[in-house]
Formats: C-alpha cells, structure tokens, sequence
C-alpha cells in the first residue's frame, strides 16, 4: 500500500530507501536482471521492477531539448514615500513631497534555458 508522505517510513527509512534505488540504477546501467538486484539489495522483485520502469521513462529538460522557464512578477504603488527631516525644537519642517499618490507600477519578466544555449531574456512592456 502507498502513502502520501513517503509509504509510512520515517525520514530515515526514507534515506534508506533512495540509497537502495540509486544502487538499483547502477545495476541498471550495468544490465543486470530484477531478480539479481532484488536479491543483492535485499528488497522485493516488484519494487526493483517499479524503479527499472521509473528509470526507463525518466526524462529531463535536458534529454527532451526542452526549454526551461523562469517568470517572475512585480508590482509597486506609487505613493509617494513619508518625508521626514530634522528641525529647530519648537519649530516644524515643511517637507514637500512631489507625487500625486495614484497609480500603479506592474512588472513581469521571463528568462529560458536549454542546455545547449545561452540564456535569453524575454520582456514585454504592457
């Protein structure tokens, strides 16, 4: 049965079990069969025969030539700042502040990799 959080082992057993699956992906480069590994790691047939499928259908941005995209968004009021100043004791600054307080500034931006390119940036002014 399969659990959310890992099958019911704790972070340890967690730990325990992603060392065993990497050492079953190196007898899987290796070309050794599922029950030689069952048997070497100690581990049942079916478990080494959901990771050799795991591992025959991984895939990556690398390995697709797919692109990878970050975006990103921001936005800004544009009221203006508190003035503050130093003043006299007994007599109050007049600072100006120039801004009418309204409005709104939005940014966005993307950037994409692949791994045989440079990255490029993208930006659109809205």
């Amino acid at each position: 049965m399969r659990y959310a959080q890992g099958g019911g082992l704790t972070d340890v057993g967690r730990a325990t079990r992603e060392r065993l699956r990497l050492q079953a992906v190196e007898r899987f480069d290796a070309g050794a069969k599922n029950g030689e590994i069952a048997a070497e790691l100690r581990v049942s047939e079916r478990s080494v025969e959901r990771w050799r499928r795991a591992w025959r259908e991984r895939s990556s941005a690398a390995e697709l030539g797919a692109w990878v995209v970050f975006e990103g968004e921001a936005g800004q009021l544009m009221t203006p700042p508190r003035a503050r100043t130093w003043g006299r004791i007994g007599r109050t600054p007049v600072v100006r502040v120039r801004g009418r307080g309204c409005g709104r500034v939005s940014m966005a931006g993307m950037t994409c990799y692949k791994p045989v390119y440079s990255s490029s940036l993208s930006r659109a002014q809205v």
